[in-house]
Parts: structure tokens; sequence; C-alpha cells
């Protein structure tokens, strides 16, 4: 099935034709019932089958689980109702009018798949997050790792769940909301000093607040963008006052936040320009670590692995529409196609690094300074 998402997107009647063009052992003995029956089996056996797969690996490749990166996305459905698991709620594909599931995968510094989870669609990153973490421990047997997610997982909550556990804390790198945490605006943005210089468009400055450690990462070239895209947002909106008057711009999403409206006058509100620009370039890290500054930037960078592991693309989300199939067993079995393409992908890359030198990795791995 992943083969024929990777050569052939299709539905599951699609795949039972495609087997049937090429030559490989095996595939001359499937037919569309295995197929249709694929999901009822994994769903059987996922648990035992994702322990055997983790050690398996571990063994392999002599790796450590020293660090997991953690994320979710979500899978919306041309339906309109609602189910106990296919609910509305966030959609990160800007979709808010279809119900959908929430997945959640996590996967090591090396990019291997280690567990998902599947949830209802209305269900927030945090609680996700939290259920994953309760997961890997018992099931990996997991001591002491460092989580690695972004700043929808961030709360209080999250902190003391990982951190606090008796037999398993975890350390962690978490992604900060810029505009919406207080200490994070007020405190750590306005805090001066230098940037040390890590990579081409990166560099990065350490804060401390009280107890708190946070990792200022900034870079230059999108910060450049930042301001240019800030001013011609004023620009328009200046003209457009000029020329509509006020009520062409109340209401206005682009502009609300830098309108400044006094007894029936609007005006650009230049305290929140300033604010905006002291985002420009930048995110911001929070960790309980002892790693370097630098190394806390790039292991925050390396959630870019899960943009393999979390598809929304259609040729691997749209075709699974078996009606014999529950909902879960149809949401899972797209994940399980999506997670052996990453796993193609990874033994892939790990064959050819020593022979290619790296340089097919390294191509493959490269990033953009600042995440999305």
């Amino acid at each position: 099935m992943a083969l024929q998402r990777l050569c052939a997107p299709g539905s599951d009647l699609a795949g039972s034709e495609w087997v049937k063009t090429v030559a490989a052992p095996g595939f001359e003995g499937l037919a569309l019932q295995h197929f249709y029956r694929t999901a009822g089996f994994l769903a059987g056996v996922r648990e035992d089958l994702e322990s055997r797969l983790f050690h398996r690996d571990l063994n392999l490749f002599n790796q450590t689980l020293d660090v997991v990166f953690i994320d979710t996305t979500s899978l919306y459905v041309y339906r309109d109702t609602e189910t106990e698991w296919r609910k509305r709620g966030y959609s990160r594909d800007h979709r808010p009018d279809l119900p959908q599931w929430v997945l959640c995968v996590a996967v090591n510094a090396q990019g291997w798949p280690i567990a998902w989870e599947i949830f209802p669609g209305n269900t927030a990153d945090q609680k996700a997050l939290r259920q994953v973490v309760a997961v890997l421990r018992p099931r990996f047997r997991i001591r002491r790792v460092t989580v690695v997610a972004d700043r929808g997982m961030i709360s209080q909550d999250t902190i003391t769940m990982l951190t606090e556990h008796d037999q398993a804390p975890f350390d962690y790198v978490l992604g900060c909301r810029m505009r919406r945490q207080k200490e994070v605006s007020e405190a750590v943005l306005a805090r001066a000093g230098r940037y040390q210089p890590v990579a081409d468009n990166l560099e990065v400055k350490e804060v401390r607040v009280g107890a708190r450690r946070y990792v200022i990462c900034r870079n230059p070239q999108e910060a450049l963008k930042d301001a240019a895209t800030r001013e011609a947002i004023l620009d328009k909106l200046r003209q457009t006052v000029a020329k509509q008057g006020p009520k062409a711009v109340i209401g206005n999403r682009g502009y609300a936040r830098f309108l400044k409206v006094a007894q029936g006058s609007v005006s650009v509100d230049e305290e929140a320009v300033k604010r905006d620009a002291r985002l420009d370039g930048k995110f911001v890290l929070t960790t309980n670590t002892d790693l370097p500054t630098a190394e806390v930037a790039q292991t925050y960078k390396s959630l870019w692995r899960l943009g393999f592991a979390l598809p929304r693309r259609s040729p691997l989300w749209g075709h699974c529409r078996n009606p014999a199939l529950p909902e879960v067993a149809r949401s899972g079995k797209a994940l399980f196609t999506s997670l052996n393409i990453l796993l193609f992908q990874n033994y892939f890359l790990a064959t050819v690094e020593d022979e290619f030198d790296g340089f097919i990795v390294r191509a493959q791995r490269a990033v953009p300074s600042r995440p999305e």
C-alpha cells in the first residue's frame, strides 16, 4: 500500500489493479480483499509492531533514544455529520467547516517514527501531547529523553507533566507563543544583548527570566522580509483610510493589530508597530536542558522531520473510503501508509549516506533557518 501511494496514488480498488502491473515477490497473490482487510489487521498488532520496530532500529543502527520530536496535524473528511471521533475543530488545512481527526506522531532524532495516536477532531494539541508521552514512557521503557514540540503544545500543565514524573522525568525544548505569552512578549523579547551566529541566517541569544531559560532565534533575512511586509500593510492602511475613510478598515483582520480607534477616529498605533517589529525574523524557545544555546536552536529546527511523518497531500489521505471499515480504522490505515513511506525514505537515506558521502542526506535535510 505504501509503494502504491508513492508510485500510483489512488484508492484501495485502484491499488488492487496496480499490483497486477508490478513484478515483485508476493504481489501475484494480492487481491482487493487484502487491501480492505489491512487496517483491521494492523490495528490489532499496532502496539506490538511499534515496540518491535523501535527496538529493532535501536539495535540495527546502534542508536540511543535521547530526543523525541512530537507534533500534530489534522485530517479532514468530506462529511456533513460529526461522530465520536470525527469532530470539527482547529483546522490546519483552513477547512473549519469539515469534521476531522487529530493525528499525533512521535519520531526520534534520526527521523524514525516510533509512535502515533489518533484523537477526536476537537482535541487540543496539549492534550494530544500529554497522551502520547503517557504512551511513550511504559511502552518503550523510556527513562529520560528530551521532548521537542512546537509552540501549540506549550502550557504550564505540559511542562509539569514532562518534568515532574517520579520515574521518568523528561527534558524539553518547546516553542513559545511570542504574542500570547506575556512573559515572552514583555520580558524575553525586550531583553538587550548580542546574538551569537550559528549558521547561515540563524543567530541566537539566551535570556533567563527567573528560573526559566529562553533562547531567542533570529533570521536576519526573514527579519528584513517581515519589516517590508509590515511596511506594505501600513502603506495600504494609510491609503485606504485617506481615500475611503475609517469604516473601510475597521474590522479588517489584516489591519486590526495596527489600528488605534479613539472617539470615532482611526489612526496607526505606533506602539503596536514597535511591538510587532520586535518579532521580526524571530522565534522563541524555552528549555530546561543544559544544551548549548546553538544546539537548542538546531534541535528545535529538526522538527521539520515531522513534515514527512504527517503528510497532508490528498494521495496519502484521500483514498480510504471503504464504508465497511470503522472510522478509526480508516484513518489509521492512511496513517500507517504514511509512516511506512517515512520508513522507506529513512532506510534509503541510511543506506546511501556512506556511499555518497552524505551529499544526498544533507540536501534532503536542508531546512530554512526559521521554522514555519
